[in-house]
This record gives structure tokens, sequence and C-alpha cells, in this order.
């Protein structure tokens, strides 16, 4: 079976997870992406498995993705949602051809936008894709508004690289009494409500924990000025689990999040979580007072509250947290990820009676 992957910008999670499918008997796969970006440097070397890719800077060259593609002559297209001008005009190309499988991770907000892309559906989102692959249930709702019925959408799009985070949870390790923040320092992920937080929870609580903040982005001079708050820059994917399992709690202050992979990295690796509501993947992997807490995006006062509880609880009851979380954790893995849509596409196929 021949997969094309046609994808933004790559990352270490869904490389994991590629590399499972690609380890599957008689699948191969072609990978066309665009160029890694100053924002998230990964170590490009992860994906020198890749054979054969193509990449693309600002624009995809559509002539040459085409020639690229008609070479392959794929099976399935996976294609990173409807944006791209040159993706969309091979998702038409190879319709009736090829099994065109469409992975989004818009959640659904009811919009004005989206009531307009629901209204025009019909004539756009579903002539491109014959299924759609979601992260989870705020994403299965907008698919179906947009037309897509139950047995046309795939669940659990986004998964961490699973047995790298559960290795370092797994090990009887001192975490330590801190919490930690990973993604992008940006307005958007909640960071400056996560400062003002943090602040105020230092002035009610004797023995604050630290913070430690993983990442790079437009705030990243606002968070190296805050004297407290321990800054680590960007880290590489396979050096954050062993990283990030040394912390007490994982922060996701998001005012929106579309999914939040690291939620799956920290419930991997055994820690307690607080989240926003904002946050796509906590419907899955965080359940107020079991393994972690649930505040309202935007909310210092409740942020601040919910480090305060956790802060304080006795080691034993943020133990029993982790191991909850990490339970949690196993809804998604890399395996999984590959043998669930190996048989997703397989049944489509025959449905839809394209042959592959």
């Amino acid at each position: 079976m021949k997969i094309a992957i046609l994808w933004t910008k790559l990352s270490g999670y869904l490389n994991t997870c590629l590399k499972a499918l690609a380890s599957l008997p008689n699948v191969s796969l072609m990978v066309i992406n665009q160029q890694i970006s100053h924002d998230a440097p990964f170590d490009e070397s992860q994906f020198a498995w890749m054979e054969p890719r193509y990449q693309w800077r600002n624009k995809v060259d559509t002539v040459t993705l085409r020639k690229k593609l008609n070479e392959f002559y794929p099976d399935v297209l996976l294609i990173s949602g409807w944006h791209i001008k040159g993706y969309r005009s091979m998702a038409r190309q190879f319709s009736g051809k090829a099994l065109r499988v469409m992975a989004m991770d818009n959640q659904w907000r009811g919009t004005a936008k989206q009531w307009v892309g629901c209204l025009t559906a019909p004539f756009f989102v579903q002539r491109l894709a014959d299924a759609v692959f979601l992260p989870g249930e705020r994403q299965r709702i907008f698919a179906q508004k947009l037309g897509f019925k139950v047995d046309q959408i795939l669940i659990g799009l986004l998964c961490c690289e699973h047995n790298q985070f559960a290795e370092y949870g797994n090990q009887q390790i001192e975490r330590k009494n801190s919490f930690v923040y990973v993604g992008r320092l940006a307005e958007e992920k909640g960071i400056k409500e996560l400062l003002y937080a943090y602040d105020e929870y230092r002035k009610n609580i004797q023995l604050p924990w630290k913070l430690t903040i993983i990442g790079t982005g437009p705030l990243s001079y606002s968070v190296q000025r805050q004297n407290e708050v321990i800054y680590e820059g960007f880290v590489q994917p396979n050096e954050l689990p062993k990283l990030l399992a040394f912390h007490g709690c994982l922060i996701l202050p998001s005012l929106f999040e579309p999914w939040g992979v690291v939620l799956h990295e920290a419930t991997s690796a055994k820690l307690p979580i607080i989240a926003t509501d904002k946050v796509g993947a906590t419907v899955h992997l965080l359940q107020d007072g079991y393994n972690g807490y649930l505040v309202e995006a935007g909310n210092v006062e409740s942020l601040a509250g919910a480090m305060k509880r956790m802060s304080t609880l006795s080691y034993e009851e943020r133990y029993h947290m982790g191991e909850n979380s990490y339970n949690l954790s196993l809804q998604y893995t890399p395996q999984r990820w590959a043998s669930y849509f190996y048989e997703k596409i397989q049944i489509l196929s025959k449905q839809l009676n394209i042959r592959i």
C-alpha cells in the first residue's frame, strides 16, 4: 500500500507515528512537507529516513508535486487541512483514484467563518476528502457539521512518542517540586496569564514551587525577565522526555489550543496536569480532581488557586494523580495510531470501491 503524506511542518511526534506506519507489512510512504521553521528548530536528521520526500519553503510548486505524486502513484493521500492550494489541487486530481483522508484539528467554536464553512462544505471540503482524521471529540463535532458521517471520521490524529515518555515516567525518580510549561511562547498560549498567576501564587504560599518554561516564541524576552522563572529555551524532542519527567506538574494555560500534544506527553510521563478548558485534549486526557485540575482560560485567580492546591497535596496524592494520568495516556500510542489508520483506510477503500 502506497501512502502519500501531504503535510505542513513536521514534528517529532508525527515522525514517530509515521515510522510506526512505515513498519507495517507492504506499506510504502512518500512525505511532502514544508521546511522546518526557526520557531521550532527540530533536528532535521530525525527525518532522514523518509524517502521519497519532497520539501517546499513558502509555496508548493504544483507542477513538481504533481509529477512526484504521479511517479509514486499513491493508494492513499493523508492531507494536512484544506488551506494549501497545491494540496487541494492534488486532492481533486486523485478523486476516485486514491483514498483521500484530510487531517484537521479545528475545534467547533460556532464562529461566523465556521458556519459559512458548513454551508459551503458540500461544494468545497466534501469534494476534497473521502474521510477526515481528527484528534478528538471537539473536532468530531465540527466534522459532522461539515457533513462527514460517523464512518468517515477517524479519531486519534495527534499522538506523542509514548514509549519514550513512559520510560522515564516509570522510573522511580524523585520529582522536583516544580511546575513546567512546554510550548510556544505566544499570547494565545496564555503565557502572560501564567506569569501573573505564578506571581500571585508565590504571594499566597510559604514554600512555593519553581516554574520552568521550555520553548521559544515572541514572548521569550518577557519570560527571561522573570527572576523566579527558570527558562530553558527550545529543547529537542529526544531530550524532552527525561527533562519533563523530573517535574511535579505540567501547566498548559492556553487561551485557545486546538489539541495540545504536550498533555499526552505529560500524562505518558505520569505527571499531574493543570490546563484550561480551551485545550482540546482536556476532554480526553484531563479529569478534574482525578489527574489534575481544569481551570477557566484567562482566569488568573483560578490558575493560581490550582497551582496552590497542587503544590500542597501530599506526595502520595500527587503520585496517584500521576498514575491516573498514565492510564488516560494509553488511549493513544504510535503503534495504535498506525494500526488503526491502516485498518480504517482499508475499510473505507472497500466502501468506496477504491482499489488499494
